[in-house]
């Protein structure tokens, strides 16, 4: 409690200590066109149900620099520090937050750097394995790669051709495409972080990542968008064992510390099942991007995009696996089944429209239509089918006994199509002005697979819940405001109607005075969340100490069976971390 107790109490300092007067906004005289300012922040969300632990403490500050010397010259500069005490106030973290072992850990890293003892419990047992800093899923929330990368936030300079015919912004930044609010179709330029799920703002979520992005005018009316970018960047996952973390993170770590154990517990040799423990997490061989926008006006009330993005697969998680060399069983040994990644190449093809009705059907003035869709070319899912038996008689098993631990995992490459139509209205109601939003989001997957190597099967999303071969999806935002902009009152309502989970999130903000704000709300989750589906990476190997018919295997936490593991819906899945919050800002 003492340690608890004084990270709070250091936050919170923290927060007061960096708003001090000294910090306010200024213009920094003998350089005109240079200013500095931006804000600290701390956000916080405790867990509503058991055991109400707090799954995020995030106290992050933003400091930016604007320097404007000329009128056709900018550069800019934000830098965001952060750390999140969650980690260290959270206790029993990977029970409840659905871990497995080996993450019995307090800073929500893997702990899969070498070298680590392997015990013989199984559960809680540390692995050790080599990784790569920038691999994500094995990265720890608070340093290394990821907190290096978060502190330059962006940098970047744009000059603007004075007789304004092209302008060019290069360096480190954020573009934003499409017209939907809350969910993507043709907003992927920028790498998307998902440490806390989906619940952090747009632009907060955003990784902004070094491009090349020139803009060239036809007219006032019609230009074309190209952007370069030189590197990859995958999204952030939150890591294995954390509040956040997809159960598809969770079940890759698992597939990978399964076997490994197994081969200690087969008489293998210790460095044969450090190296089953590898991950080789690779970047594409080709790490170029680019895109292309073609941008219009028709008329003075509708304005369109055409837009193509030669991408590679963002979520980095895609397990391929093949057989290596294992130089502890001697000459021409392959023992040890090696698990990697590799983005695919994707390509995204779209575009996106916003029409101003001045008077819709003679019943109401100034609705806005918003239209998007996206189609992806040949992107790759996981398929789940029905899973082999493991041992005994099977043809699955550990891999000191030359078997495939691969289980019923395959992946698949499938055209998929996304489109939105989206509707704003300010409205007067209740005495208080409104602004809503409703949108319908509709998804398929073309070319559903019903077989494969003649087992039924399905697409699951990275997240490893099933995927329909076509969904909808709805969300309606409100918002309005009292005591002259003083008080806010803002709810988003997200709901698939195809798997019936959703999410909402209502808060109120407080404007406490020209600096401060505050913000209390809730998010709640709800939908299908279950450990009745087999665990595709694994099979449906049962954990018996006692049954020697049966590998012994380390014990998941939420089941008595290997192969299965609590699994649901991708909101339903989150269902246990309904939480309330509250988000503290100083603005500078």
């Amino acid at each position: 409690m003492k340690k608890k107790g004084l990270i709070i109490l250091m936050s919170t300092a923290l927060v007061l200590l960096l708003s001090a007067p000294g910090w306010a906004a200024f213009n920094v005289q003998g350089i005109p066109g240079l200013e500095i300012g931006g804000y600290i922040r701390n956000q916080t969300d405790i867990r509503a149900a058991s055991p109400q632990d707090i799954m995020r403490m995030d106290t992050n500050a933003s400091v930016r620099f604007d320097y404007k010397p000329a009128t056709f010259l900018q550069f800019y500069l934000e830098l965001r520090p952060f750390v999140d005490a969650a980690p260290s106030l959270s206790s029993e973290l990977s029970r409840h937050n659905r871990g497995i072992m080996g993450i019995e850990s307090s800073d929500y890293a893997w702990k899969a750097s070498a070298p680590h003892a392997i015990g013989s419990a199984g559960t809680n047992t540390q692995v050790g394995g080599h990784v790569s800093e920038k691999d994500v899923l094995s990265t720890n929330m608070n340093t290394s790669y990821w907190l290096r990368n978060s502190f330059l936030r962006e940098a970047w300079m744009i000059y603007k051709d004075p007789c304004k015919r092209f302008e060019i912004k290069a360096g480190k930044q954020i573009v934003t495409w499409g017209e939907t609010d809350g969910l993507k179709l043709l907003d992927f330029v920028n790498a998307t972080d998902y440490r806390h799920f989906i619940i952090d703002d747009m632009e907060d979520s955003k990784i902004p990542e070094w491009m090349i992005n020139l803009t060239y005018y036809f007219n006032q009316d019609y230009n074309l968008q190209f952007l370069w970018i030189p590197e990859y960047v995958q999204n952030f996952q939150a890591p294995a064992g954390s509040a956040w973390a997809l159960d598809g993170v969770n079940l890759i770590y698992f597939y990978d510390h399964f076997d490994a154990l197994n081969i200690v517990r087969g008489g293998g040799p210790l460095g044969a099942a450090r190296e089953a423990c590898t991950v080789d997490y690779n970047h594409p061989d080709n790490e170029n991007e680019f895109g292309v926008r073609f941008k219009g006006t028709i008329g003075s009330s509708t304005d369109f995009t055409l837009n193509y993005f030669y991408t590679h697969q963002k979520n980095n998680v895609f397990i391929r696996n093949h057989w290596r060399n294992n130089p502890w069983l001697g000459p021409g040994g392959t023992d040890v089944f090696q698990f990697y990644t590799k983005p695919a190449v994707q390509r995204i093809y779209g575009g996106s429209f916003n029409h101003v009705f001045g008077n819709f059907l003679g019943l109401m003035r100034d609705l806005v239509m918003r239209g998007e869709v996206a189609y992806y070319y040949k992107t790759d899912f996981f398929g789940t089918y029905n899973n082999f038996n493991y041992l005994p008689g099977g043809d699955i098993g550990p891999a000191f006994l030359g078997l495939s631990p691969g289980g019923d995992l395959f992946i698949t490459k499938r055209d998929l199509i996304r489109a939105c139509i989206g509707l704003d209205k300010n409205v007067y109601w209740l005495g208080l002005n409104w602004l809503m939003s409703g949108q319908m989001f509709y998804e398929h997957i073309l070319a559903y697979p019903s077989s494969y190597k003649g087992r039924d099967a399905y697409i699951s999303n990275v997240g490893l819940t099933r995927a329909k071969a076509d969904e909808f999806t709805w969300t309606f935002y409100a918002n309005t405001d009292i005591m002259n902009e003083r008080i806010k009152f803002d709810n988003l309502f997200v709901w698939n109607s195809t798997k019936m989970d959703g999410w909402n999130r209502f808060k109120v903000g407080f404007d406490i005075s020209d600096h401060w704000s505050l913000w209390v709300g809730n998010n709640f989750f709800w939908g299908e969340d279950s450990a009745n589906e087999i665990n595709p990476f694994v099979g449906n190997a049962r954990w018996s100490p006692t049954v020697p018919s049966f590998v012994r295997g380390p014990l998941n936490p939420d089941s008595l069976s290997i192969g299965n593991i609590k699994r649901g819906d991708p909101l339903g899945e989150m269902s246990r971390n309904t939480s309330f919050f509250t988000e503290l800002k100083y603005l500078f």
